[in-house]
């Protein structure tokens, strides 16, 4: 998997663009321009760095399946819990990336207010999609082992054995 950064040119442009468009709107005190930048920059570059370190160990995971996996069959299911768990991490910093759009004071900026009620719309709303959409994988995951658990499902381990034979599954599972 490449590692994908997160750009903000897009986000600047926007930015730019709506404070020449919009009327000023009342609020909270408002931030200079290069103190908001500063600040909306930083929660993109953490949520960036947070994600690429849970990728980096996601990868980490995958790496010890094979032989995991050769020795104990059952360990593709330590290796859900894990993505899951990586899944809740994403989800915990999407959502604290949204708080943090949405607790940003408005740019002091002709219409600051309104340039901050779009942001929090784009940026906020949108992560909060993300961080649920997490958290479903997440909680899907970790109920394989649980739903799968029964002894009576594929007792002979058909199913297994396509499983590690499958091309499909190489990348996961060497």
């Amino acid at each position: 998997m490449k590692t994908r950064v997160v750009g903000i040119g897009a986000g600047m442009v926007l930015v730019s663009l709506l404070a020449a468009a919009v009327p000023a709107a009342a609020g909270s005190k408002p931030l200079k321009p290069k103190k908001w930048a500063a600040s909306f920059c930083a929660t993109i570059i953490d949520v960036r760095d947070d994600v690429t370190e849970i990728q980096n160990e996601s990868l980490d995971l995958a790496g010890g399946l094979e032989d995991a996996i050769a020795s104990d069959p059952n360990a593709i299911f330590a290796y859900l819990n894990g993505v899951a768990s990586g899944l809740e991490d994403a989800a915990e910093v999407v959502t604290e990336a949204a708080e943090d759009i949405q607790s940003l004071r408005p740019p002091k900026v002709k219409g600051g207010g309104e340039i901050k009620e779009i942001i929090d719309d784009l940026f906020g709303g949108g992560l909060e999609l993300i961080s649920t959409e997490f958290q479903t994988a997440a909680n899907d995951l970790a109920a394989i082992d649980d739903a799968t658990d029964d002894p009576s499902f594929d007792p002979d381990d058909i199913l297994l054995r396509a499983l590690e034979r499958s091309r499909a599954c190489r990348p996961i599972a060497g």
